[in-house]
């Protein structure tokens, strides 16, 4: 399944403290090079406030 991160990520982790921003960069690096991952799972959106998402 491909991996898409919304263009507000990074405006997201520019509210973060340096540390959250560094775990929330390193989470989403896992997800992306590993799905199957101990610990993380990752689910298909079904609804988006977005209707282009």
């Amino acid at each position: 399944m491909p991996t898409i991160l919304a263009d507000s990520f990074t405006a997201a982790l520019a509210k973060l403290a340096n540390d959250e921003q560094k775990q929330a960069k390193l989470t989403a690096f896992d997800l992306q090079t590993d799905p199957q991952r101990p610990g993380l799972s990752m689910h298909r959106i079904e609804v988006s406030k977005d209707p282009n998402f």
